[in-house]
């Protein structure tokens, strides 16, 4: 550039500096100077404005069908690295700063029969002001059996693929119900089998955006057994019969239930309450000694025990009988 030349240039500074500072800029032809001028920076286009753009608000609670916020823990994983990119945790009302994205979602739930839901590919693009609703109905609703639970899902408001539900299982069996209406906790339709379940026993269950009322439910007949163990069902007058009882599902899985009596029939057919005699070792398994005294005859005896009113066992056993070896003399 010349003296007297006339510049129709415009161009981009990059200024370091902060907004609303003054500067003085200096202008050269031929390496003279030609020219100052003060600049104050007004506005600053900086990389904030742009990273901005790529983030979006969440703001949402999860709720069940009488509008109740759960406490929840939310963590937002990166699909395609499985990085943990944002959590909220404990909370009932979750609002954070998050980069448009699809994530790995896992809900981890408190005082709900559902305990976490991990939902994958959840296309997340604008401001979330709504998210995944799951309730707690209640256990008298109308189905082919008594429920155990029942529990819903309504992830109509969100963008996904599939999601997996983990909860722990109270019955045998798992029904859906297809036509769920979630606000009036109702299913419009018919319930469906799903398959079959281990009492006390964690599972999983792949659920759909369509997806929506489950309950589990324990089939008349179907619902425990009682089994009986001992080292010998045969005891000398001189030992002490001990028996050990576990109370399982039709799985034989040793579930939480309780032995609700014990009786001993006599040889002479009289029966006896041995209630007294129940000891719980832990959660489903007992054990039963019976004390022996000269009141007691030798012969073959019958010990039953009972779960509630319909579940029974009874198991036979001797004592004091003398066992005779037939290949030698006496």
């Amino acid at each position: 550039m010349h003296l007297g030349d006339k510049c129709t240039l415009s161009w981009l500074v990059n200024a370091t500096g902060f907004v609303e500072d003054s500067y003085e800029f200096f202008a050269f032809s031929d390496s003279v100077e030609s020219g100052r001028i003060n600049v104050t920076i007004v506005s600053a286009l900086v990389e904030e404005n742009a990273a901005e753009e790529l983030n979006v608000t969440f703001d949402a609670s999860i709720k069940d069908a009488a509008n109740n916020e759960i406490n929840s823990t939310l963590q937002f994983i990166d699909s395609l690295t499985d990085v943990l990119e944002e959590e909220s945790k404990d909370k009932k009302k979750h609002t954070l700063k998050i980069k448009k994205d699809k994530y790995k979602v896992r809900i981890r739930l408190k005082d709900m029969p559902v305990e976490e839901i991990e939902i994958e590919d959840v296309n997340i693009s604008s401001n979330i002001t709504e998210f995944i609703d799951i309730d707690d109905v209640p256990n008298n609703i109308s189905g082919p059996y008594n429920w155990t639970e029942v529990f819903a899902v309504d992830p109509t408001k969100i963008n996904f693929s599939s999601a997996v539900l983990r909860k722990n299982s109270t019955g045998t069996v798992l029904y859906k119900c297809a036509d769920w209406n979630f606000n009036s906790r109702e299913c419009l339709g018919s319930w469906s089998f799903i398959k079959s379940l281990a009492i006390n026993q964690s599972y999983n269950l792949t659920i759909t955006p369509s997806d929506p009322g489950f309950g589990e439910a324990i089939p008349p007949g179907l619902a425990k057994k009682l089994v009986i163990k001992a080292k010998k069902f045969s005891f000398r007058s001189v030992e002490e019969p001990l028996f050990y009882v576990d109370i399982t599902d039709t799985n034989d899985i040793v579930i939480d239930e309780n032995i609700t009596a014990a009786y001993l029939k006599k040889p002479d057919k009289s029966v006896i309450d041995i209630s007294n005699k129940i000891n719980k070792i832990s959660a489903g398994s007992f054990s039963i000694a019976i004390n022996f005294n000269r009141s007691f005859a030798p012969g073959l005896y019958e010990i039953e025990a009972r779960s509630g009113q319909d579940t029974v066992i009874k198991q036979n056993f001797t004592w004091g009988v003398l066992a005779i070896n037939t290949h030698k003399s006496v």
